[in-house]
């Protein structure tokens, strides 16, 4: 194909002499790893795995940590193409003819426009950090470079850790970071695709418990750092410099923007397709590093776009900004870095030519002097250079946030996961993904049927969210895109759409965010399993107003009850945190 590729499994075995680091060997080697109680309405809540309270002391407290990347990027054979005619594996050489790239649309057959993969950009990876803490405690998060990862995948992954290596399922939380370039591990896209993807996916469960089995088995004595930070997230109208929240002076309804008589600020590397605006710029980082060297096991990295940067005219597989974000702290501190998306829920995009710092290859942002004598950031719109810019944006903040933290003290773990039920009544459900339910699924993993919420065609599925804590780091997960007001709240507004739809009324809510236990709190979308957009109610314009100015989660997501199903469950497991008081974890 005509490109490098990293081809040896970062290892995070760092033995007291070094650590061993990514490297880039000839087109087309490859290595796959190395050693290295009830709620209202239809929700059902289970909640495990609440921790205790007792304490230790900081000699007892030795945190341990580990990581792996495995390389999941399918083999493309040499002379694969964007030609779905032949049969897409070739099994003799043991090759992809062709690919689709899921995240955008599904794949249909006899489309001259199916998203079917002209070669790789960059590889895609299944990345894991496990942490234990002195109690024998232990949590992983693993992060998949995909559009999304479905139950019916994760759950046989995490029952077979469990079983393997004697942690509680629970605490394995499987992610896919939502880029739109990669091969469908959820059946969403894949459910007209004869054998709905199922050669890539049975070996993706392989990678994935190659990558959690690679990191346990890595885990070291370490220390814990932790910060949150932000990045430069508008332009003033004025003068062009660049301003972070909560200095952006934008509206609440994307129409009124461009209003001179405003002023308001413009976009700049995020913005929010959906009305009401509400961001979340917020950039949650955590680093491990060995105790015996020094040297840097893993970084943990939260941030909160879509990564389609490129939007649906790519061809490419790649992990779209992660690929960079990574690539930059690893470079730069060593070690494995994970990337785990957060709030991209209403769209949190990079989309609609929104200008992004530039970052040339070096790792340098450039800047040039206006008219006025200001000085501003050169920006970029679209391509490459966009997709590296805000990877290399977003790892510079969080590195120089990370240098000024200091070690956590005597870092607990604690993981504490409610389970609810919810309908699947959204008609592309009940019609057009088949294979999500029906094809490969074990019966832990079916769908569910009760009178008289779970009664419909597909009656409903089950969700599962946590509350993790780690040190002074809280995470809240759950099984979709998250909408930034489940997590930080709103004020009430009210948008105009004209003549023809009228004014439209959004409440204010309250977020999670206060309620958070710790000093710095992430999320985690897309967490165990893929079930599209969480929306309130009350901004459901329902799913066949295509014309609507403010439509689109309408038509993808699970079902109208499903934000609200996540927002009771999270309600849930922090009532019971509080309740319980300060656990070990600090």
């Amino acid at each position: 194909m005509g490109y490098d590729r990293p081809v040896s499994c970062l290892r995070a075995v760092l033995a007291a002499a070094a650590l061993t680091r990514s490297r880039r060997s000839a087109p087309g080697a490859r290595r796959r790893g190395c050693p290295h109680a009830a709620l209202a309405t239809a929700s059902v809540l289970v909640l495990t795995g609440l921790p205790g309270l007792a304490g230790v002391t900081a000699a007892e407290a030795q945190l341990r940590a580990g990581a792996a990347a495995v390389d999941i990027t399918p083999e493309l054979c040499d002379d694969a193409a964007p030609d779905d005619e032949p049969q897409q594996f070739d099994a003799a050489r043991g090759c992809f003819r062709w690919v689709h790239l899921g995240g955008f649309s599904p794949y249909v057959p006899f489309r001259d426009d199916s998203r079917l993969a002209a070669g790789i950009h960059d590889p895609i990876w299944a990345r894991a950090l496990a942490l234990e803490d002195a109690s024998g405690d232990t949590v992983v998060i693993l992060a998949a470079d995909l559009p999304g990862l479905g139950r019916k995948h994760t759950g046989p992954v995490r029952r077979r850790v469990a079983g393997t290596h004697g942690i509680p399922a629970e605490h394995v939380v499987l992610h896919s970071t939502h880029t739109h370039s990669a091969p469908d591990g959820s059946g969403y896209w894949s459910t007209l695709m004869r054998g709905h993807n199922a050669r890539y996916t049975r070996q993706l469960r392989e990678w994935l418990y190659a990558a959690v089995r690679d990191a346990l088995a890595a885990m070291q004595p370490a220390t814990l750092r932790t910060a949150t930070t932000t990045h430069p997230s508008c332009l003033d109208r004025a003068t062009g410099a660049a301003k972070s929240d909560p200095d952006c002076r934008l509206p609440a309804i994307n129409n009124e923007i461009d209003d001179p008589r405003a002023g308001y600020d413009r976009f700049l590397i995020q913005r929010d397709l959906r009305d009401p605006i509400v961001r979340n710029t917020r950039i949650v980082a955590a680093e491990l590093t060995a105790e015996a060297t020094g040297e840097t096991i893993a970084t943990l990295v939260n941030w909160h776009n879509h990564p389609d940067t490129l939007g649906s005219a790519n061809r490419l597989i790649s992990s779209d900004y992660p690929h960079y974000l990574r690539e930059y702290l690893e470079r730069t501190r060593g070690g494995i870095a994970v990337f785990v998306a957060g709030t991209v829920g209403n769209q949190m995009s990079g989309l609609r030519s929104t200008p992004v710092p530039l970052w040339d290859e070096s790792g340098r942002r450039a800047f040039e002097t206006s008219p006025e004598e200001v000085r501003r950031p050169v920006l970029v719109t679209d391509g490459w250079e966009k997709i590296r810019s805000t990877g290399y944006e977003i790892a510079h903040a969080a590195g120089r946030a990370l240098d000024a933290a200091v070690p956590v003290p005597a870092p607990r773990v604690a993981v504490a996961t409610a389970r609810f039920e919810t309908p699947v009544d959204n008609v592309i459900h009940l019609l057009g993904t088949w294979s999500v339910w029906h094809h490969d699924v074990e019966p832990e993993e079916r769908l569910r049927y009760r009178w008289p919420d779970c009664w419909g065609l597909l009656g409903c599925v089950q969700g599962e969210v946590s509350l993790i804590e780690i040190g002074d780091l809280s995470i809240l997960t759950a099984p979709g895109e998250i909408d930034p007001a489940y997590a930080l709240g709103r004020p009430e507004s009210v948008a105009d759409y004209g003549t023809a739809w009228g004014t439209w009324r959004f409440p204010a809510m309250a977020g999670v965010d206060h309620l958070m236990p710790g000093r710095h709190h992430a999320f985690i979308g897309s967490a165990q399993d893929y079930l599209s957009y969480l929306m309130p109610l009350s901004d459901n314009t329902g799913w066949w107003n295509f014309d609507h100015p403010n439509h689109y989660e309408e038509w993808v997501t699970i079902g109208r009850r499903f934000g609200e199903d996540v927002r009771r469950a999270w309600l849930h497991l922090l009532a019971e945190r509080a309740r319980r008081g300060p656990a070990a974890a600090r």
